[in-house]
Order: structure tokens, then C-alpha cells, then sequence
């Protein structure tokens, strides 16, 4: 089962919101990133779109660190 949950973290204002993004399958965690003042008012799909872009861009990097580091 693959589980991506988006988890306010409750430091946020009540414009904006900090979140904390995990993603598993069968409860192993897979990917992790975060969120900074995200626009409340925006609603939650352009959330969720942001938290795909965000996990794809921070996969980006690992790839390219781990080349990097052979």
C-alpha cells in the first residue's frame, strides 16, 4: 500500500501553514520533505501538487548527490 500523508505541523500562521510530508509503502518510509508558508486560502490540490513537486525535486538531489559521492 502506498501512503502519502501531509501532516500540518502547526507552526504556521492563520494565513499560512507548515507541513511535513511522508511517504511509505507497507509503513516503510520512502521520502520525507517539508513545506514552508504555504497560502491556506489556496486549498488543499494545489497543496497536494506542491508536495509531489517538492518530493520529486528533493529525489532529484539525492540522485544527484549519491552520483556525486561514487
Amino acid at each position: 500500500m502506498l501512503t502519502l500523508q501531509i501532516c500540518n505541523d502547526r507552526t504556521g500562521t492563520k494565513e499560512s501553514g507548515n507541513y511535513d510530508i511522508v511517504v511509505r509503502v507497507n509503513f516503510k518510509e520512502l521520502a520525507r520533505a517539508k513545506i514552508h508558508g504555504y497560502t491556506r486560502e489556496y486549498g488543499w490540490l494545489p497543496l497536494l501538487r506542491w508536495a509531489v513537486n517538492v518530493l520529486e525535486e528533493s529525489s532529484k538531489m539525492e540522485e544527484k548527490e549519491f552520483q556525486h559521492g561514487q
